[in-house]
């Protein structure tokens, strides 16, 4: 009888113990799992923007593209829109994903304009010049994306955006077609 209280204390009590940590460890981590992107909805139209060296423009006539006055390949107009599917806050995060475009124009020449669906400036972009996808900060979710929106929803909200994009004026027209090419990226902080 005292062989087996040796191996039940010895063997048998702490296997339970490690599984019980275990188990309760686990349902923990299951419960507190970040959300993921099957969390929200995006509609878009376009997904991925293409411009072009073909067509330069001032930040005022950047900041009016609306689909009247865009033209594709040259300049990018997109509405979107994001929903939440889950009845709990979530942060999320909007973002542009570069992709290599040969010749390229530089980064510096880009210029990205973020507005809500009734045109009102998104904090980040109302400042006294239009940023370019190089001062764009780094997004969280993706280290190679370029941050354009952070924010958070509560209870199955959503929120509809315009973006703009185009070539600046102050680009050197040259003879060969450049291009740059970005994909319209949502994840889930």
């Amino acid at each position: 009888m005292k062989n087996f209280g040796d191996f039940f204390k010895y063997l048998i009590l702490p296997i339970i113990i490690i599984v019980s940590v275990i188990s309760v460890c686990a349902m923990f981590l299951m419960n507190n799992l970040p959300f993921n992107e099957s969390h929200l909805d995006v509609n878009f139209k376009d997904e991925k923007i293409v411009l072009n060296n073909s067509l330069l423009l001032t930040d005022t006539m950047g900041k009016n593209l609306s689909m009247d006055n865009m033209k594709l390949g040259t300049t990018g107009y997109t509405e979107f829109e994001v929903k939440s599917k889950v009845d709990e806050k979530i942060k999320f995060e909007i973002y542009l994903l570069k992709e290599d475009a040969e010749p390229e124009i530089p980064l510096q020449y880009i210029k990205v304009f973020l507005t809500d669906e009734d045109d009102n400036v998104i904090s980040s972009f109302g400042g006294a010049s239009v940023p370019t996808f190089y001062d764009l900060k780094v997004s969280d979710v993706n280290l190679n994306g370029k941050l354009l929106y952070s924010g958070s929803f509560k209870n199955k909200e959503s929120k509809k955006f315009k973006l703009r994009m185009w070539v600046a004026d102050t680009y050197e027209i040259t003879p060969s077609e450049n291009i740059f090419s970005v994909k319209l990226k949502v994840g889930v902080k």
